[in-house]
């Protein structure tokens, strides 16, 4: 027989967050731990990682880790193809830990969506952390999709995107292959060199290429992405040219849902912000409302509050087709970080 626990996952390419809750929607137990993109790493090494972080939610409310949950809600990058669904779902299916009476396995914006204001109403997210991705989802069910493609071919905004941006441009304008836009280049590449620890007597840009490719790491490499914020915040030209860009890359992604959004139309478009970078709206705020003010009407952004476990989102979804459901408090999950009527 199930507990009345209920029990959330949102996972990342850097990092996942954990959360058990009661049927009063009482956070009960938190924890984190590595990421876990089924693309990144094995699905066995997910269901086992998984299991590892759900057991010690059980051990610290004092119930066995064998004990079966009402529901598992996990909310995943890269949990957005049927084959990987399904995979995760037989690893899971063989783990103690992660015994239950329903499950739900969604990509990581929809969790979001879901922390802010429940499963059943939807909304617009637009996650920047290491990587990014944004997902409409309407009252109605239907949905749509702008970024999140990976490295590669997407994650435009990201952290991993200001760090690549930024080294781009260095390498591009070291040769002479642009202009350098603002500023000078010297400040951010030699804080380059500084934290790909590149310690020859002159460092040369040759001297990166490790980092590119036999040691390429992404969370590392996007790591990057703090000292070029550093460099804006403390008034470099060129770091908050970088950052005007992120913005308008941003921005750009809230365009590409807009037209599938099934509203009247008449108040503000509302914006779930998530990820690390999004601390740092003040340095592309103005070139990220640019582009949206092309929306031609009004926009609110807003967070999910500090308090409130991301993780909570993938615990409604998980028990959305459950008997009962955690009575979380959705109003009080959000605060405003801008509102063009404000």
């Amino acid at each position: 027989m199930a507990a009345d626990y209920f029990v959330g996952v949102e996972g990342g390419a850097s990092n996942s967050f954990y959360v058990i809750v009661d049927r009063a929607g009482k956070v009960l137990s938190t924890t984190s731990g590595p990421g876990i993109n089924p693309w990144l790493i094995p699905v066995d090494e997910v269901a086992g990682i998984l299991n590892d972080k759900i057991g010690q939610l059980k051990t610290a409310i004092g119930v066995p880790t064998s004990q079966r949950l009402i529901s598992i809600g996990l909310s995943m990058s890269g949990a957005d193809s049927d084959l990987i669904k399904a995979s995760l779902r037989e690893a899971v299916n063989k783990k103690e830990a992660l015994q239950a009476d329903h499950y739900y396995i969604c990509t990581d914006t929809f969790g979001s969506i879901a922390a802010a204001y429940g499963a059943k109403k939807g909304g617009i997210v637009l996650i920047a952390g290491t990587g990014s991705n944004c997902a409409l989802v309407n009252a109605d069910g239907s949905s749509a999709n702008c970024g999140g493609w990976g490295h590669l071919f997407g994650d435009e905004g990201s952290g991993y995107d200001i760090a690549a941006t930024a080294i781009r441009l260095i390498f591009e304008i070291s040769d002479r292959y642009v202009a350098c836009p603002a500023g000078s280049i010297d400040l951010l590449r030699q804080k380059m060199f500084e934290y790909f620890k590149v310690q020859t007597p002159s460092p040369s840009l040759k001297d990166m290429l490790n980092h590119f490719y036999r040691d390429f790491k992404k969370d590392f490499f996007a790591g990057f992405a703090l000292c070029v914020v550093g460099a804006a915040n403390e008034g470099d030209e060129f770091a908050n040219y970088v950052m005007s860009i992120i913005g308008e890359r941003l921005g750009r992604h809230i365009v590409g849902v807009s037209p599938s959004v099934k509203d009247d139309g008449t108040g503000p478009l509302s914006v779930i912000c998530v990820g690390s970078v999004w601390k740092s709206f003040a340095l592309f705020k103005d070139s990220f409302l640019r582009v949206t003010s092309t929306l031609n009407r009004p926009l609110e952004l807003v967070k999910i509050k500090a308090e409130v476990p991301i993780a909570v989102g993938a615990a409604a979804l998980g028990a959305q087709d459950a008997p009962v459901q955690p009575a979380f408090d959705f109003a009080n999950h959000v605060e405003v970080l801008y509102n063009s009527a404000a």
